[in-house]
């Protein structure tokens, strides 16, 4: 299930098809994100026949539960801290011109917060000193306790597995990898949360995401830094505006997740005639998280 071949496996898989021929003609079925997936399998010794359209079990994912979420929220509140980018997942060379587009937000929203979280916490060092040599407050997340206050400036996710849930926070979101050649990351867990999200044009390792989400004009898409400014700047000074693409996005999210539940009762159907108890599965729906968690 949830099958996928990227743009750069897919050389490879076709190199070796007298192998992968011979392996894929075990399963009974292959359940693909994408038609264009169906084709790639197929030319990789998948019979057709046993290649079905599924769509991406990532929409189903439920960002978890962040107890550093839950401490920041009133948090924010009572600093009278906002707006609240929150960048994740960037890449090397995406801080620099984050750091720019923060310094001229500042001019107009001198209490804008920004989230950092780079894609490779090992990285947080030589951020930190970035982020310093330009004189933006700094907090780093390893050193942050929930007695300190909030500093409006910027806060440095050098920790894992605490950046979905802080998508509740912001007032806009920027997706890391979008602004350089890297192919883009996640922009689902945004949505859940229904946050209105900034991507730049790199998004080829989630070419179909991007695609329905831009279709259903439930996100931004950028070119360049002076786009991603003026683009959050807008999102920033029309919360109207914002409002509508963050529920856009979520319409879209949960669309989607609904739209998963037959390819689950099918699983179930066919683990039915393998085992004597089969498992039951179920789609979380992401409807109740959108607004009830989000910061305003």
């Amino acid at each position: 299930a949830n099958g996928r071949i990227s743009d750069h496996s897919l050389p490879r898989y076709r190199a070796t098809r007298f192998f992968w021929r011979r392996v894929l003609a075990f399963p009974d079925t292959f359940f693909v994100q994408s038609a264009q997936d169906a084709e790639r399998f197929s030319a990789i010794g998948a019979s057709p026949s046993h290649v079905q359209v599924a769509g991406n079990l990532k929409f189903a994912d439920r960002p978890a539960a962040s107890p550093l979420a839950d401490t920041l929220k009133p948090r924010l509140r009572q600093a009278g801290a906002g707006p609240v980018l929150v960048a994740g997942s960037t890449m090397p060379g995406e801080e620099s011109i984050l750091l720019e587009t923060f310094l001229s937000l500042r001019q107009e929203f001198p209490r804008l917060w920004m989230i950092l979280a780079p894609r490779h916490p090992e990285r947080a060092a030589s951020i930190a000193a970035e982020v310093r040599s330009v004189g933006i407050p700094l907090q780093l997340r390893s050193e942050w306790r929930p007695v300190d206050p909030i500093v409006p400036g910027l806060f440095l996710l050098d920790s894992t597995g605490e950046l979905a849930a802080l998508y509740q926070l912001a007032t806009a979101a920027f997706i890391g990898g979008t602004l350089v050649p890297t192919g883009g990351h996640n922009i689902l867990e945004p949505s859940y949360f229904a946050c209105p999200t900034v991507i730049g044009p790199s998004m080829h390792n989630f070419r179909e995401i991007a695609e329905k989400f831009l279709d259903a004009r439930a996100v931004l898409q950028v070119e360049t830094a002076a786009e991603l400014a003026a683009a959050l700047h807008r999102l920033f000074l029309h919360p109207e505006e914002a409002l509508r693409l963050g529920r856009s996005a979520h319409d879209l999210l949960e669309r989607q997740t609904s739209g998963l539940a037959p390819l689950l009762e099918d699983i179930g159907k066919r683990l039915a005639g393998k085992t004597s108890s089969p498992p039951t599965a179920s789609v979380m729906s992401p409807a109740a998280a959108a607004g009830a968690g989000r910061w305003k």
